[in-house]
């Protein structure tokens, strides 16, 4: 440009040395978010960030830095080149960067209270207090850009770290329940008059949801109680499937990552299954997905050779589920044509509502008793937000969910109590029942004591699954 001053060049750096300076930013990450007694976070946060900075060139769409490729497996024919290197260190990017931001608002979050006293010092230097002369009775002046000043504090206790973990959880899930809101779901909902969208709004849906059956229940009777607290025992786990391909980046950097999280960074998702029209429709991509199973085995879905088996904590903490499909809560057979297992016996049938069935998404069906010992016709219409629950409501409402549905179906529920102590058949009974889809808002980390079980067959066919999963 006339007159103007070009911009230096960025020197090239080598491909080797951006990944060990990576390295060493997911080794800081890893120890700012560690339960340690102390952490040294403000001396961490600088590290990071000048990593993050040195990065960044060479990592962004137009960050103008040049990679030297060194490294000999991502050379030559069907190495792969840059893009290949690039693809690989993604995820661990995405890693660093994230815990960096979040580390940063996080520090000053806890430093509230010497925002409160800048406040009040630049309040007695505008009112002209007594205190604000200097030496010589000179007036000190405000400066602005020093108003907020902070004094170094690298050292926390152990209270101040579990305040720091929780507000990092608050400020991930934050971004992703705002997002919600935008959705179809949520737009008919408001029609509709019920609540959804943001978290507060999915706290009090599950709590009304858990009320509800709590009130419908109301008195359970000893095998009633009794099926409770099997139940509540089973080992339920979480079952994320992916593609072969993302499973080393995934196992290397120890994080799973939302749909949005993974495009803010450039980094393509690995299902190909979220169309445009399920975006619009439930806006939940800044959630991670799970199916919640009990046991370890593996899961029948189309999303991928690769499944990882995980405990329930992260989404008890701060995640939310619906005990069916969002989109597709009936679609397969089995939940159509509710049958007992021991002899086959045909209990309960199961339709979507003629207003829905013109649409691609389904939102409220029917479920009708034929149990030979029930209440032979009997109706009862659910409508997908009537399944709803937030953390720690969630394995209570899938229980008592499932203790309604046997009370409505007195042969399945006679069978349930004889085989009431075989977990087979409890871990049977809940599949039957429900298909339960549990998020965990933008991020979810896990560890060797986490992640229980992997697990590599192919996927299924969509076709020949018959169910959205």
């Amino acid at each position: 440009m006339p007159g103007g001053t070009a911009a230096p060049a960025r020197a090239a750096m080598r491909a080797s040395a951006f990944r060990a300076l990576l390295q060493e930013g997911v080794r800081i990450a890893q120890r700012m978010t560690a339960a340690d007694e102390t952490s040294e976070l403000g001396a961490d946060i600088e590290a990071l960030g000048a990593i993050v900075d040195r990065l960044a060139p060479y990592a962004r769409a137009r960050g103008g830095g040049v990679l030297e490729l060194d490294i000999e497996a991502y050379q030559g024919e069907g190495g792969g080149g840059l893009p290949a290197f690039l693809r690989d260190q993604a995820m661990a990017l995405l890693n660093v960067a994230t815990v960096l931001q979040r580390a940063r608002e996080a520090y000053w979050a806890l430093d509230e209270e010497a925002d409160d006293g800048a406040e009040e010092a630049a309040a007695d230097d505008r009112a002209g207090g007594a205190d604000d002369a200097g030496p010589g009775g000179a007036r000190r002046r405000s400066r602005p850009d020093l108003r907020f000043a902070r004094a170094a504090r690298t050292a926390y206790t152990a209270d101040e770290v579990r305040k720091l973990q929780r507000l990092f959880r608050f400020l991930h899930s934050r971004r992703a329940y705002a997002k919600l809101k935008q959705g179809g779901i949520y737009r008919r909902a408001l029609a509709e008059g019920r609540i959804w969208g943001e978290r507060e709004s999915i706290v009090g849906l599950s709590r009304a949801n858990l009320g509800h059956l709590r009130r419908t229940l109301l008195r359970l009777s000893d095998a009633e109680r009794d099926l409770h607290a099997r139940l509540h025992a089973l080992p339920f786990r979480l079952k994320h499937a992916t593609s072969a391909q993302a499973r080393a980046a995934i196992a290397n950097s120890g994080m799973l990552w939302s749909l949005d999280s993974l495009l803010d960074w450039y980094v393509p998702g690995a299902s190909g299954f979220s169309t445009r029209a399920d975006i619009r429709e439930k806006m939940d991509v800044d959630f991670v997905f799970f199916r919640l199973e009990v046991g370890e085995a593996p899961m029948a879905t189309r999303y991928g050779e690769v499944q990882f088996v995980f405990t329930l904590e992260q989404v008890i903490e701060d995640g939310w589920a619906s005990l069916h499909d969002m989109l597709a809560p009936i679609a397969s057979d089995t939940l159509r044509a509710l049958r007992c297992r021991d002899d086959d016996t045909l209990v309960r049938r199961s339709r979507y509502l003629d207003g829905d069935d013109g649409a691609w998404w389904k939102t409220r069906w029917q479920h009708e008793v034929c149990d030979p010992a029930g209440r032979g016709g009997a109706l009862r219409t659910v409508h997908i937000l009537d399944e709803v629950f937030y953390g720690p409501a969630i394995l209570e409402g899938l229980v008592l969910a499932i203790l309604r549905d046997l009370r409505e179906l007195p042969t399945l529920q006679r069978e349930a109590v004889r085989h009431m102590d075989d977990p087979a058949y409890l871990a049977w009974l809940v599949g039957a029942l429900y298909r339960v889809e549990a998020k965990c808002p933008s991020a979810f980390r896990f560890d060797a004591e986490t992640l229980v079980r992997e697990h590599h067959r192919p996927a299924i066919d969509p076709r020949a699954l018959k169910a959205a999963t």
